[in-house]
This record gives structure tokens, sequence and C-alpha cells, in this order.
């Protein structure tokens, strides 16, 4: 790649950066932004796979159930206690 399309991708790349962050999230306010991106979207019509920025989702929703994943691990809940979790979690 010569120097002047190294030039346009940054270009490129730092422009859909502000708006959309497309690196990993490290911080609770990274994950704030990420999230309000990724609902933006959506609500744009990109969870369409056939849309043009589906993959701008896929790529953005890895990188928030990453963070998630660290950050706010699944609870173990029991079959016979899930109603009960799951009526619980409905009240918050």
């Amino acid at each position: 790649m010569d120097r002047s399309m190294i030039a346009e991708i940054t270009s490129h790349f730092q422009a859909l950066s502000s708006v959309v962050p497309l690196h990993a999230i490290r911080t609770d306010v990274d994950y704030e932004k990420a999230v309000a991106a990724l609902n933006r979207l959506l609500d744009a019509g990109a969870a369409n796979e056939n849309h043009s920025l589906a993959d701008l989702v896929n790529t953005l929703g890895l990188l928030i159930g990453e963070y998630d994943d660290a950050h706010y691990p699944a609870q173990e809940v029991s079959p016979l206690a899930r109603p009960q979790f799951l009526n619980s979690m409905s009240k918050k």
C-alpha cells in the first residue's frame, strides 16, 4: 500500500471512529458510547443482514459482548430457581 492510500484509510478510519468506537472497549465511558452508537445503527435499520452497515453492527456487537463478558459475568442459576430469578430481574 502506498502512502496516499494509507493516508486515505487513516482519514476515513478517524472520521468513522469519531462516531462509532472501533477499538477494544476499556472503560465504562467507552462502553456507553459503543452501546449508544449500536442503538443508533439498529434504529437506522442496520440489524438487517442485507443493510450496508450490518458488518459494522456485528463488529460493534462483538466489542460490546467482550466487555460485557469481562465485566458483567452471567450468574449461574439452577433450573429450579430460574423462574424466581427471571421474575426478580423483570422488577429491576
